[in-house]
């Protein structure tokens, strides 16, 4: 079975590694979450980076530099986490590292999600292999594209969501019920 990182195991991360537990061995490093049978969480980053080769970053963007610096050798990169550039991750990598940015949306949470993904076209598989899992997957044909997708997959539908909701709020003080 092959064998997968997380470093952070949020809202997202968890989404992301639920409907792949069954074809991969996830190991997990974050010290602010409950531990779960499904999962072997480590202790340490360094006992994360000696289990596996690759890595899911699912950490805030300004803790992408700190964790990688903590690396010791080249690993398969997989980074969520919006804004970080393959070159800054590359700056605060070990030579040779492969780095792929993937932006998933929140639906991933309910099978239903839109990743999309630019990098080292070697990850591609792997990564349609992870992301298909929860969602549609697909490549894009530059970097650059990536904050686009950010703006209107990653976070437009949280904004929609919003908007519903408030709507049915609206509905509710004029005298609406839930069913």
């Amino acid at each position: 079975m092959k064998k997968l990182g997380f470093i952070g195991f949020g809202n997202m991360g968890k989404a992301i590694a639920f409907p792949i537990k069954e074809k991969f061995t996830i190991y997990i490093f974050d010290p602010f979450v409950k531990k779960s049978e499904n999962y072997i969480f480590l202790d340490s980053l360094e006992a994360l980076f000696e289990a596996v080769d690759t890595i899911l970053l699912c950490v805030k963007p300004a803790q992408v530099p700190s964790v990688l610096h903590q690396l010791s050798r080249p690993m398969n990169i997989i980074s969520i986490a919006a804004g970080v550039s393959i070159q800054s991750i590359r700056e605060n990598s070990p030579e040779g590292s492969k780095i792929i940015r993937v932006m998933p949306n929140l639906a991933v949470q309910v099978a239903e999600g839109a990743s999309a993904y630019y990098g080292e076209e070697s990850l591609y598989p792997l990564v349609e292999e992870i992301f298909s899992s929860s969602g549609i997957s697909l490549s894009l044909t530059s970097e650059s594209l990536m904050d686009a997708v950010t703006g209107l997959s990653g976070s437009g539908p949280a904004f929609v969501f919003s908007f519903i909701h408030s709507l049915a709020e609206g509905g509710v003080k004029c005298g609406l019920t839930y069913p």
